[in-house]
């Protein structure tokens, strides 16, 4: 059995297309997606007259004046995981002064871009490829709403599933507390009892498969940025100060489960594979932000054998 498994795309229509084009390209039985499939934010397209509009993105103002440029700046924003939204100078000043307006053109942006997403999936996937998705702590309710509806992609958050009728695997897209205040986090305490609740239904935990959004603490997986109160982040002799921000719940649960590998995401930076007992865990890492779609293809071989290999499309 081939898998391929991805995260944290964010939001990038690029991505997500080479991720579904991957059940082709490498031949992938099985394809999973680990969480955060939101992208971080609207933008404003707005309409000044004449055919022309003005738009702010990446600390620049632009003034698009054809449908051409138009077009080619809405493709660029969706490419890094932004969502273009044409509208009048009316709803983008009361978007600006009204968070509760802002918050519906943002939810409605993303049930719009994942509805799209789900129907080039439909068309694309062979028949005999299974995928599963979740969630992750980023992504809003409306994400799993949207998941919810399709009659091809199966949101496995919360679940336990039966890849190709021979591997257990159960999902769990939350994470513990972050900086940032994302919308699906909780404490470690908290984080354990689902995941144990969860682990319980294992029938055979050792031949299993742990599909967790967040890696394990104090691996070589969970590595992060550090950033202060403000978020702006910490710096030694000119480069990033890195720190583990990864789940002490999520690596107990593996000490105690033993399963026989584990696929995490969350830390874009931390991309590699880990050993934890027998167990082998894997975070692919992230490059959304260029369009890149960074992932690992595992093939489970006999007695549970399994080879690997990182790629990036």
């Amino acid at each position: 059995m081939r898998i391929f498994y991805a995260s944290d795309i964010h939001g990038s229509e690029p991505c997500f297309k080479k991720f579904i084009n991957a059940a082709t390209s490498y031949e992938a039985d099985v394809l999973i997606l680990g969480g955060d499939l939101a992208g971080k934010a609207l933008v404003p397209i707005i309409d000044i007259g004449g055919g022309s509009y003005r738009a702010s993105f990446m600390g620049k103002e632009y003034i698009l004046r054809h449908e051409v440029e138009i077009q080619k700046f809405e493709n660029n924003a969706r490419m890094i995981g932004f969502y273009p939204r044409r509208m009048n100078s009316e709803e983008a000043s009361r978007i600006k002064i009204e968070p509760d307006a802002l918050d519906n053109a943002f939810e409605s942006a993303i049930r719009l871009s994942l509805r799209e997403w789900l129907k080039f999936a439909e068309q694309r996937l062979p028949k005999d490829v299974e995928c599963y998705v979740m969630p992750g702590n980023d992504d809003t309710p409306v994400v799993e709403e949207v998941l919810n509806g399709s009659p091809r992609l199966l949101n496995t958050e919360g679940r336990k599933v039966i890849l190709r009728n021979t591997y257990e695997m159960i999902s769990f897209g939350q994470s513990n507390p972050t900086p940032f205040g994302s919308p699906r986090e909780m404490e470690e305490a908290e984080l354990a009892e689902e995941l144990e609740a969860l682990a319980a239904q294992l029938e055979n935990a050792t031949s299993s498969i742990l599909n967790i959004h967040c890696p394990p603490y104090g691996t070589s997986l969970d590595y992060a940025p550090q950033v202060d109160e403000q978020l702006n982040l910490k710096t030694r002799w000119g480069r990033p100060c890195m720190i583990h921000v990864g789940s002490k719940a999520v690596l107990n649960v593996i000490k105690k489960y033993d399963p026989l590998l584990t696929f995490h995401g969350h830390c874009h930076e931390s991309r590699g594979r880990d050993q934890i007992g027998r167990t082998i865990s894997f975070n692919p890492g992230s490059e959304y932000i260029n369009g890149i779609l960074r992932g690992v293809i595992v093939d489970i071989v006999k007695k549970n054998k399994i080879r690997y290999q990182f790629v990036s499309a």
